[in-house]
Order: structure tokens, then C-alpha cells, then sequence
């Protein structure tokens, strides 16, 4: 009762129990501005909450579209990666290898071919070239594709060994095997 004696409030009985405050012109002028000061502060907050909400759609939006324009998903790039590891580095260093063995074991020519003949053995024929290098003759077995895509005076690839003996070249399979001039 102190508080409403100190607001100046009037209070009147409106039924047992029941009592009803009468505001003066200047109270309600009061509450008038609190409820617009409120109402305000409610819409720059709404306001501040949709700008907001707006800006998360447009980042959203920019992402996706960045997402859409690169398509580069985990598998294609560790295929990608791959290949360029296998082209750029196992490549070289198998046919470095080979060469490596070449050199090791004798250097690569291109013998002519001066004959051909099938040799027998025990249960196997074997398809037989021969050439000529450094002035000897060799006999160098070979597929029947490469025995069969040789002609007279052709030039098979070959590898002299260090001791003297000559072999086919392992890079090479079929009529790869064989240059003709």
C-alpha cells in the first residue's frame, strides 16, 4: 500500500477481493513512451536477426556455388595425383632401371639380319634369327610375330652382352623388334 500511496496510484474495489488501478493522463503518457521505447528496441533487434539470417543465406549461397564450380572430389584427386606421380617419377625410374641393366649387361645395336632358321630340340622349336655383328654371326631366338615380320637385310635390336654374346632386347616384344631401311 506504501507504493501505491508513493505512485499516486488510485485504487477502487471492483468486487469482493477484486480491485482495479486507475491511471492518471501523465502515468499512461509514460507507459505510452516505455511501450513505444520497447516496441523499437524490438524491431532494430528483429531488424539486426533477419540482416543477420541474410547474410548467412548469401554466405551459404557463395559456398555452394564455389563447391558447384569445383568439383574436384577426394578420388579424382588422389587419381590425378597418382598418374602424374606414376608419368613423372615411376616411369623414369623403371626405364632408368632398364637402361641401368642394359649398360651393365652390354650395349643395345641394330644387327641385320642375315638369316633365319627354326632349331629342334628334345620337344620344342624355337623360331631362330641370325645376325650379324661385328662381323660374327649369332643366333638369336625370337617369337613367331618377330620371326614371321622379318625380312632379308632387316635390322633386329639387339643387346651384345660384355662376354661376347647376343641376345634379343627386353624393351622390346613382336615387330618392335625389328627396323627395316
Amino acid at each position: 500500500m506504501r507504493k501505491v500511496k508513493e505512485n499516486r496510484t488510485e485504487i477502487r474495489l471492483v468486487g469482493d477481493n477484486s480491485y482495479e488501478m486507475v491511471a492518471t493522463d501523465e502515468q499512461l503518457e509514460k507507459l505510452a513512451r516505455a511501450e513505444a521505447e520497447i516496441e523499437a528496441e524490438i524491431k532494430a533487434w528483429e531488424d539486426a536477426l533477419n540482416e543477420s539470417l541474410d547474410e548467412r543465406e548469401e554466405r551459404e549461397a557463395r559456398q555452394k556455388e564455389l563447391k558447384e564450380k569445383n568439383k574436384w572430389s577426394t578420388k579424382k584427386k588422389v587419381i590425378v595425383f597418382g598418374l602424374i606421380f606414376f608419368v613423372f617419377i615411376g616411369l623414369p625410374i623403371i626405364e632408368g632401371y632398364q637402361n641401368s641393366k642394359l649398360v651393365e649387361e652390354g650395349t643395345s645395336l641394330n644387327a641385320e639380319i642375315v638369316g633365319r632358321h627354326v632349331e629342334k630340340e628334345f620337344m620344342f622349336t624355337h623360331p631362330t634369327l641370325v645376325v650379324e655383328v661385328d662381323g660374327k654371326k649369332h643366333n638369336v631366338w625370337v617369337s613367331e610375330e618377330t620371326y614371321n615380320g622379318a625380312e632379308w637385310l632387316g635390322r633386329l635390336k639387339v643387346i651384345k652382352t660384355k662376354d661376347g654374346k647376343v641376345e634379343k632386347d627386353p624393351r622390346y616384344e613382336g615387330e618392335d623388334l625389328i627396323t627395316s631401311y
